[in-house]
């Protein structure tokens, strides 16, 4: 063995930063990545040049006397690291050649199998699918990811692909992508036990791993890489093979050759690898200098301890900058991380893998920010894989954060930005006077010269309409603009995106609905949402053919003038249908016995059918079946329950709206100003019953709908129970499903081995009060607004409760954020509904998710942080909703994830409600649950606070599969960012009505003035005549952006 080097002799420095004057690293560059390349320390190199001098003074002694024994002292030397005899290892350049050395050795036939991990790296993939005679099965890892679900199904896996062939199973000791611990000595355990082959890639073993000990685990096959956490030279690997397999391997890649040296012979196996042409084995020969430099630092113990101890503090920092998580909790952290941990990034994970995406986080990293750690895509979410070692600090870690916060990677600086790589995802295209080109030249602009702006813009759009001139509009708009139109001009719910979509759009329907009669309101406000956003909101009224329209645009500063970057068009009213309402409401006098023998023959529809069947007396079907009475279109509710607002009485009993009153009125009454401004539940309840007969709506309680068929004339017929047994047949024009969210069909979560448990299982829609749970330990499975109302009403019972988190959750205290969230339009200063409505829903949903709903949410949360930070301190998982837009996205994808926090939050942080987040349930037990990890919470109640199911089962129900297989799902917004609710189905007749209060009382309006313009034939067509796009599904995202957008 060579001298060590002169730089052994001096004291070794502190690991840190420190311990970079070791190594050859660039000034100012920070590497978190040396589980993919490893880094070669400084007196390694000097004592490889040391070799290399001796080589070049004498190449044919040294390689053909030398080389050999200076090889057998490497493999004696790194044997004991292995547990394993130095004749069981030889040398490789890499795994690669591992694996094909040992696949290709193999006699195949047709019956073998190849089992291997769906995390195996991409050259051992390519390398097993070159193997074409025998099958191929992909064992999936279990997520999340535990030891015990591992080992559990991995068995599994081998049993159901075993056959008359042999199998051979291809796994890691550490997952690459993400770097994770795999228990793989228990893998090459159960190999034994099943009879199958153990191929195992030990890449980031040795140097990294502490109690290897080959000779125990015995696995079949085993290589590693010493170059990535040894610190040798790159292109130094090792391949172990036990004595019993050595005849297998007949050949390596490339056959070997040596020239005769003296000494001792080696055995075959091990010559068969000893060189094979010419190629600098310098790799090979630094490992005395590699294993030297070791001890010289402290040894293998004090190396891993300060690796594995900065990846846990390493992770958690950069997880906490980035307000997401640590792929594992610290219950399993020991079992799962090593030196390298994985973080969740604030990347939505419909954002898919593609070369652009990672040539720009590669290229903004290492060119801009002077530091890399790899970013990977991993069951539907984007991680950052970061390594540490002895020359890191908790500084690298917190830089990393730092450049890792979504707001540096959206800069337009910096595009094409991530946003913009899927097509269904919302762009970032919030106005700003930087994006419009005005930054340094923004016009000054004051309440009366924004009036006037606005004047002269209405001037120019409504010559140009009434003109028909698609050009001259186009030139008053941005080329980026966003039009939304609420059945005023297409007689839909539809939003046009960009300058050409519009021009389309209008060409199409300029000449069919002849917008004409333009009304100046008087209606122009200069806003500044933002510090870098301005614009003048601008409101007028113009007429259709049919109908009374509104407009509102969003004027921004443009290098050529004010233009319009938001458009609005909402059909207000019919003008030859107006609501009987106001001016038209009914004005002769009635008696009073006259009055209600009319209501009760109106209520009984003996004599006449309805136009309109609404299934549902909840608010939905109550908003619209007001709508239609008041329209003058024959109507007829149809409740199961025994009263109206029984759906909100049998609900818990400390049920309280969580929005105040202002953005929950009902169409036509406003809730009077003795009305708390939280309604509770039994009060709601009460109001919805006055309400019901205050409007005088016709409704038949305790009645059930039987079916629904459709006739080729496009009318229905339909079957309803009354409560005396009697069957009514109504044909009718409409059919209206107006249930709430799937019928009120409790949604279960399917957990195994529900039969054995001993406790009671209930949905959260069964619960009414703690009184019965007293004594009992109690798990609420779901963090949404029910399963965190129940737990508090628990908590504050005294009862042991503990929820289990099943994904993050947005949390938000409204009450203390209201002027953030809605404050100016719903509040008791406000314009009245009918007006904030529209402003509210002017702003198209695509500005709305790409960027505004984000900066709002952040302004909300950063409000709020202190709450977060503890929730986050006792294991709750938070996100700021799909996409980081909030509540917005979380309503629309499946009305919920979120909960509003009346008190919840604080008793979490207390500890009078447990939280359990950190494993999935695995299965019943007979006195609780049993998770992924191993562990085990005890219950005698579980309460599934897990949601409703489909709506469309109701369809099916009602009007049979046929007709349900064409309704597009009920939650999910299509490439226009518009939902499936309140709008025309391809089913001509069939409608879904549901939603909040506040969008039920806007919406329930179009959709009455539909049915009534289809009722007196007014709709000449729709635009498009098809379906408009395609609804799709956004997945939700558990991690949440960072605040500024």
């Amino acid at each position: 063995m060579c001298a060590s080097p002169d730089f052994f002799s001096f004291p070794p420095p502190q690991f840190g930063k420190d311990a970079r004057k070791l190594f050859f690293l660039e000034e100012g560059f920070v590497n978190l990545n040396h589980g993919s390349f490893g880094a070669l320390p400084i007196p390694v190199q000097d004592g490889c040049f040391e070799i290399t001098k001796e080589i070049e003074r004498n190449p044919d002694v040294f390689m053909r006397q030398k080389l050999l024994e200076r090889i057998d002292d490497a493999r004696e030397l790194v044997a004991p690291m292995l547990g394993a005899d130095p004749s069981t290892c030889v040398f490789i350049p890499n795994i690669s050649t591992g694996i094909n050395t040992v696949l290709n050795n193999f006699q195949w036939t047709s019956s073998d199998v190849i089992v291997h991990t769906d995390s195996v790296f991409d050259s051992v993939l390519l390398s097993i699918n070159r193997m074409q005679t025998p099958q191929k099965s992909v064992f999936k890892l279990p997520f999340p990811l535990s030891h015990a679900a591992i080992l559990q199904d991995f068995r599994k896996h081998l049993q159901s692909v075993k056959g008359s062939g042999k199998v051979v199973a291809i796994f890691e000791t550490m997952m690459p992508l993400p770097g994770i611990i795999l228990p793989w000595k228990e893998m090459v355990r159960i190999c034994k036990e099943e009879g199958v082959w153990s191929v195992v890639d030990g890449a980031h073993s040795i140097g990294h791993e502490l109690d290897i000990d080959l000779s125990s685990a015995d696995p079949d096959f085993w290589m590693t890489n010493c170059s990535k956490w040894l610190f040798t030279k790159k292109g130094c690997s090792i391949l172990y093979v036990p004595l019993r397999n050595q005849e297998i391997i007949n050949s390596t890649v490339t056959p070997p050759l040596t020239y005769p040296t003296p000494g001792k012979r080696p055995s075959s196996f091990v010559s068969k690898f000893y060189w094979n042409g010419s190629t600098d084995l310098m790799s090979v020969l630094s490992i005395e200098y590699a294993i030297a430099f070791r001890k010289y630092i402290g040894g293998e113990k004090k190396i891993n301890d300060y690796c594995h101890e900065l990846a846990l503090k390493g992770g958690r920092c950069v997880a906490a900058i980035l307000k997401t998580e640590v792929m594992s909790s610290d219950r399993i952290a020991e079992e799962l991380i090593g030196n390298m941990v994985n973080v969740s990034l604030p990347i939505h994970q419909s954002i898919k893998p593609s070369g652009e995406i990672y040539l720009l986080y590669q290229n903004t990293f290492l060119s801009t920010y002077k530091m890399f750690a790899p970013i990977f895509y991993y069951r539907g979410k984007w991680w950052v894989r970061i390594s540490a070692q002895i020359y890191n600090d908790i500084d690298d870690f917190k830089k990393l954060g730092e450049n890792l916060v979504v707001k540096n990677l959206l800069e337009p600086a910096t595009a094409p930005t991530f946003l913009a790589m899927d097509p269904f995802l919302p762009k970032f295209r919030i106005p700003t006077i930087e994006r419009l080109g005005v930054k340094t030249c923004m016009p000054d602009v004051t309440e009366s010269t924004a009036a006037q702006i606005a004047k002269d813009w209405f001037d120019a759009f409504s010559s140009f309409a009434q003109e028909q001139n698609v050009s001259g509009i186009q030139g008053l708009i941005c080329e980026d603009a966003l039009w939304r139109d609420l059945y005023a001009l297409t007689w839909d719910i539809r939003t046009f995106d960009g300058i050409s979509r519009i021009q389309s759009f209008l060409n199409a329907r300029m000449q069919t609905m002849t917008m004409h009669s333009f009304t100046w309101r008087n209606f122009a406000r200069l806003q500044r949402p933002y510090p870098d956003l301005v614009w003048i909101v601008v409101m007028f009224g113009f007429e259709t053919y049919v109908g009374r329209c509104s407009f509102i645009a969003r004027l921004v500063p443009t290098p050529g003038g004010w233009k319009a970057f938001t458009l609005f068009t909402n059909l207000e009213n019919l003008k030859d249908f107006p609501e009987s309402i106001g001016p038209s409401r009914q004005s002769v006098r009635v008696a009073s016995s006259a009055w209600r023998d009319h209501r009760e023959q109106e209520n009984r529809f003996t004599e006449s059918n309805p136009a309109v069947l609404i299934v549902g007396g909840g608010q939905s079907g109550l908003s619209l079946a007001a709508r239609l009475k008041y329209l003058n279109v024959p109507t007829l509710v149809i409740e199961k329950d025994g009263r109206i607002g029984d759906s909100w009485r049998k609900r818990y009993d400390s049920l309280c709206l969580h929005f105040p009153i202002w953005y929950d009125n009902m169409p036509y009454i406003p809730f009077p100003p003795t009305w708390p401004k939280y309604s509770p539940g039994f009060k709601m309840a009460d109001w919805l019953e006055h309400y019901a007969d205050i409007l005088e709506l016709n409704i038949w309680t305790s009645s059930t709908v039987l079916d629904a068929v459709q006739h080729q004339d496009e009318t229905w017929t339909v079957r309803v129970k009354k409560p005396d047994g009697v069957i009514r047949v109504f044909n009718v024009n409409h059919f209206v499903i107006a249930t709430g969210q799937g019928d009120g069909v409790p949604r279960m979560p399917s957990i195994p081995k529900a039969d054995i448990f001993r406790g009671e299982i209930l949905h959260s829609s069964k619960y009414k009060r703690p009184t019965n749970f007293v004594g009992k330990k109690v798990v609420v499975i779901g963090t949404g607004n029910s399963g965190h109302d129940i737990a508090s009403d628990l908590a504050r019972a005294k009862i042991d409760v503990t929820m289990y988190q099943r994904s993050a959750t947005l949390v938000m205290n409204l009450d203390k954020c209201w002027d953030l969230f809605a404050g100016p339009l719903y509040s008791e200063t406000s314009p009245p509904n009918d007006l904030s409505d529209q402003l509210s829903q002017s702003i198209p949903h695509l500005l709305l998710e790409g960027g505004l709903a984000q900066r709002n949410t952040a302004a909300i949360l950063a409000s709020q942080r202190e709450m977060q930070d503890a929730l986050r301190e006792v294991g709750f998982k938070l996100n700021d909703g799909v996409l980081g837009a909030g509540i917005l996205l979380n309503l629309k994808q499946k009305g919920g994830g979120h909960y509003f926090d009346v008190g919840a939050s604080q008793l979490i942080i207390n500890g009078d409600i447990k939280i359990k987040s950190d494993s999935a349930i695995l299965e019943y037990e007979e006195h609780g649950l049993k998770f992924a990890d191993g562990s085990r919470l005890d219950a005698d109640v579980i309460i599934c606070a897990t949601g409703g199911g489909d709506v469309r089962q109701i369809v099916s129900q009602l009007c049979g599969e046929s007709v349900a297989s064409e309704c597009p799902p009920f939650f999910g917004v299509n490439e226009e960012g518009e939902m499936t609710w309140f709008r025309p189905f391809p089913r001509k007749g069939l409608w879904y009505m549901h939603g909040n209060l506040s969008l039920t009382r806007f919406h329930s309006k179009h959709v009455a003035m539909y049915i009534k313009a289809m009722e007196e034939k007014l709709i000449i067509s729709r635009y498009p005549s098809d379906m408009s796009p395609k609804c799709i599904q956004l997945r939700q995202l558990e991690l949440p952006p960072n605040s500024e957008i």
